[in-house]
């Protein structure tokens, strides 16, 4: 994520995937394959669950504004090891964008261009179900360091937010700390020409979740705590 704007801004924690290529030389770039399956348009205005099979597992991509968000089922979304087929929640207000698959070619030189799929591989989106959702929250207090660690324990991969106390807050870039679950370095552009100092913000993260049936309230295992230190 590069600097972002002056308004709240919001990365979907866990979730968040960037994507790199690495291992090959960039003179020789490895060609890849790429297999697509796309959902409806339009925004989920109350919540839904999608049903994706694929024969492994899936990038399945969610647009919520302002911050795009692609979502790894590796990362948090499943509850067990992949079995062919998997249920990813969209949360209300955001946009199934679809699911993919993608792969190195194995018999290909670098410069032959896009190859097809291995034999067998798929990926097709089932169907789209509405349901009820819920949503749990955690904030910081007050804080005023411009480089700081916020660490979110939570039972689900949270949502998170940096909430700036005034409207006139210098710009702030988010990254995702490796290592931690969920642990993200937030870091203020502050400059003297851009804001008075000091200025304050606050972290909050949200995890959010579904049913079937209403009503739909939290499980009472669902929890968000913030902390945040230098």
């Amino acid at each position: 994520m590069g600097a972002l704007d002056r308004s709240a801004v919001r990365v979907w924690g866990e979730r968040i995937a960037v994507l790199v290529a690495g291992g090959a030389s960039l003179a020789t770039p490895q060609a890849r394959w790429y297999l697509n399956a796309d959902g409806p348009s339009g925004a989920v205005r109350t919540g839904a669950v999608v049903t994706v099979e694929a024969s492994v597992v899936p990038t399945v991509r969610i647009l919520s504004a302002p911050t795009p968000r692609a979502l790894l089922a590796e990362y948090g979304l499943l509850s067990g090891p992949w079995t062919g087929r998997g249920e990813f929640f969209v949360p209300p207000g955001s946009q199934f964008e679809g699911a993919s698959l993608r792969g190195n070619c194995t018999s290909s030189g670098p410069c032959s261009g896009a190859c097809d799929p291995p034999a067998g591989t798929f990926v097709r989106v089932l169907r789209i179900d509405p349901v009820e959702s819920w949503a749990i929250s955690g904030q910081s207090g007050a804080v005023t360091l411009p480089v700081a660690r916020a660490t979110v324990e939570a039972s689900g991969p949270p949502d998170v937010e940096v909430i700036p106390s005034t409207p006139s807050a210098p710009s702030v870039l988010m990254s995702r700390v490796g290592g931690t679950a969920y642990a993200f370095e937030v870091r203020w552009d502050v400059a003297p020409e851009t804001v008075s100092l000091p200025f304050q913000w606050t972290f909050r993260a949200t995890v959010r979740g579904y049913c079937r049936t209403a009503p739909c309230i939290p499980p009472a295992e669902a929890r968000a705590a913030v902390r945040v230190e230098r």
